[in-house]
């Protein structure tokens, strides 16, 4: 198909080249490698022309196609990108019209990811009866992840000067008064339950550990908490809170607060691009604080 200056494909790389945002252009190519296969066996061609001689029906049926393999979101996007591909086609001549004019545009739902409040996550938290998961759940929302979360060492806070120290890039944040105070708690217990198993405070460096470490010969590599361990905690302490979400609502509350998009992308560890993301979503209405 590439070998022929008329074929869809060679279009296709035509109508990509000419989109100007990076983005668009690679989600573009992904719907359009569905279409140009598609295209052939029902039309009888690989060629350009095969795409000119498209009408309404035939427009129809490839929704359809689309429609029984993604959701609603992915039909939109299907939506998009084609009426545009076409509209590319006439302005270069190649077809007379679009025949995605005739086709209502396919909307899908604008979702609204709802963020809980700085109260009610406060009240959330503090119902969590284990001082470890607290503590963990309240890392969360001091905007770290569970990976970072499993990575800490006691060492890694600053138990006087209430800060902390995040493993994967060394910057050194702030902690809240929760935090302090649930992390102070877990520490205690900690020491308590290392004591109880027979194995000094200081066996191992990890500051978040299971209660299975009895009999383990290498409690120093053996005794960390994994990620998956935190997603199993998460579901029973807080169920559809997920800790991305937890991390959002930081970020959404520090911006609600007048806080500057490079210091909250710093709280959360990610690109200032990411932030700007979550302040223009939320001026959208697309995350409403509950």
């Amino acid at each position: 198909m590439d070998d022929n200056p008329d074929s869809i494909q060679k279009w296709i790389e035509k109508f990509i080249a000419q989109i100007p945002n990076a983005h668009t252009a690679v989600s573009y190519r992904s719907e359009l490698k569905q279409f140009a296969p598609w295209v052939e066996p029902h039309m009888g061609s690989n060629l350009i022309e095969a795409v000119a001689r498209m009408g309404y029906d035939e427009i129809e049926e490839y929704v359809a196609y689309r429609s029984a393999a993604v959701g609603e979101a992915a039909v939109a996007k299907a939506h998009g990108c084609l009426s545009s591909f076409f509209r590319f086609l006439g302005n270069e001549g190649m077809i007379r019209q679009n025949p995605w004019k005739l086709l209502e545009a396919v909307q899908a739902e604008r979702r609204v990811y709802l963020v809980p409040s700085k109260e009610r996550i406060r009240k959330r938290l503090e119902r969590i009866q284990a001082p470890r998961d607290r503590a963990i759940h309240h890392l969360y929302y001091e905007g770290l992840t569970p990976s970072e979360v499993v990575a800490l060492d006691v060492s890694s806070i600053g138990w006087d000067s209430a800060t902390l120290v995040r493993p994967s890039d060394g910057q050194k944040l702030p902690l809240g008064p929760w935090a302090v105070d649930s992390l102070k708690a877990w520490r205690k217990e900690r020491a308590a339950l290392l004591v109880r198993m027979g194995y000094p405070p200081d066996c191992t460096p990890a500051l978040f550990i299971g209660s299975r470490m009895k009999g383990i010969m290498n409690p120093k590599h053996q005794a960390r908490l994994c990620v998956r361990s935190l997603d199993r905690i998460s579901n029973e302490c807080v169920r559809a809170w997920t800790p991305r979400l937890i991390r959002i609502a930081c970020g959404v509350h520090m911006l609600e607060a007048g806080a500057s998009v490079r210091i909250v992308a710093v709280q959360l560890g990610v690109q200032p691009v990411a932030v700007e993301h979550i302040e223009k979503m939320a001026k959208k209405g697309r995350y409403a604080i509950q």
